[in-house]
């Protein structure tokens, strides 16, 4: 669909939204960089609201409105500017404030409208589908890297997910890491039995690095 020439206040009155909603409406225009739409095809939504678990008197009406070059042109703008909204919070951890309950007496796009920002905002294609390979790191506890190989122009060279183990460890046995770039990143574990200590060391145990 063709991006239409409009602003938030020309958007705002042909919305019909109260003023009290105007300038939710109002902060779209800092949502960030506003994309093409990429929406399913219509013959293959059927096949998305199913994997999704929607109940197919619902997933009737939902096609019925499915977006189309004779959505209005004030609808486009705010489903590209939703869109924007959810892409850039992505992995955030705060709720996203609401947006205003469209007037579902227009027509079925209006009732249903923001299912149709998640398929948008979320779309993932799976590139591959493979067996994490085994190894050691650092100074030789065992590992099973998920993402290694994986060509770095479709990932973010500081995202890892590598399972650790199994392994018994007595106390102050584990072998460290050395230094290393991401060091200071951000990351997760999840133990899946028995128990862990997560501290910062240099070098530091398998398991203490923000990163793994």
């Amino acid at each position: 669909m063709e991006s239409p020439n409009l602003d938030a206040a020309s958007a705002t009155e042909r919305l019909q939204l109260p003023a009290e909603q105007a300038a939710w409406v109002r902060g779209l225009e800092r949502a960030g960089p506003v994309r093409e739409l990429r929406l399913p095809p219509l013959p293959e939504a059927p096949e998305v609201l199913r994997r999704l678990a929607v109940a197919p008197d619902d997933a009737d009406e939902i096609l019925e409105g499915w977006p189309s070059e004779q959505w209005p042109a004030e609808l486009v703008w705010l489903l590209e500017r939703v869109v924007a909204v959810v892409r850039a919070d992505m992995g955030g951890a705060e709720w996203l404030e609401p947006g205003p309950s469209l007037p579902g007496d227009r027509g079925l796009a209006w009732k249903h409208f923001y299912v149709y920002a998640g398929p948008n905002a979320a779309e993932r294609p799976v590139l591959s589908v493979t067996t994490a390979p085994s190894g050691l790191e650092g100074e030789g506890f065992p590992v099973r890297r998920a993402f290694a190989g994986v060509d770095l122009t479709t990932l973010d060279p500081f995202v890892h997910m590598d399972q650790m183990g199994e392994v018994d460890y007595a106390p102050g046995e584990p072998e460290g890491t050395p230094w290393h770039p991401h060091m200071d990143g951000h990351g997760i574990d999840q133990i899946r039995g028995g128990t862990g200590d997560r501290k910062l060391e240099a070098p530091h145990a398998p398991g203490s690095c923000p990163c793994a």
